[in-house]
């Protein structure tokens, strides 16, 4: 099963470019890891301090190994982060359903929420369908991510990320998209808990160099 582990932290006022520098060092070194497949790196557009890293790996064996490593405890003591950043989350995901199409992405939404106790089947039956109308859109999807948290298995996320902001608009105001929105938007959630629907500028993406 693949493996999709999002990070997510708090960048010190001032100190944003060091913090991507940091994560672009980071991405370098998973990249020679082995089981890692790709990552990105994403701003929050509504708290602006706010980053999460997403990294995708073969298995949590592939991912538990280069945590354990050698080569990231010596990496973090390279690159101290104290004072820069902030980690607030770590949380491993199975990716239950993706897409992915050539292209670089600028700009994503991610869903984040607890599903309600025996619809966790129905939901991602559902968002499989909404991923697969948003590929029929051609709208400037770059990539579709519906994953699973191994925390909590009714925690999942959505990810979403376009070309450009004006694609995921597109998105939003195609008719047949509006109706699907408007069958499936509610009535999965858990009582309370809702979702949590966050813009993010992607500032990196990466992938290894074949060697």
């Amino acid at each position: 099963m693949s493996y999709t582990v999002l990070n997510e932290s708090m960048i010190a006022p001032g100190r944003a470019m060091d913090a991507e520098l940091i994560s672009q060092r980071l991405f370098e070194l998973q990249g020679r890891q082995p089981g890692y497949q790709r990552g990105a790196a994403l701003a929050s557009l509504g708290i602006p301090n706010k980053y999460i890293r997403a990294s995708q790996w073969e298995s949590p064996a592939a991912f538990r190994a280069y945590f354990r490593s050698a080569a990231l405890a010596e990496f973090l003591q390279a690159n101290p982060a104290q004072g820069i950043v902030t980690s607030s989350r770590l949380e491993g995901f199975e990716t239950v359903a993706m897409h992915s199409e050539p292209g670089t992405p600028t700009f994503a939404v991610l869903v984040d929420g607890i599903v309600a106790p025996g619809k966790a089947a129905a939901f991602e039956q559902s968002r499989n369908e909404g991923m697969a109308l948003i590929r029929a859109s051609g709208v400037g999807n770059v990539t579709s991510i519906l994953a699973r948290s191994l925390a909590n298995q009714n925690h999942y996320v959505v990810y979403h990320s376009f070309l450009t902001p004006e694609a995921q608009r597109q998105l939003a105001e195609n008719s047949q998209f509006q109706g699907w929105r408007q069958q499936h938007l509610t009535g999965y959630w858990a009582s309370g808990q809702g979702s949590v629907i966050e813009q993010f500028e992607v500032v990196m993406v990466h992938a290894p160099v074949p060697v």
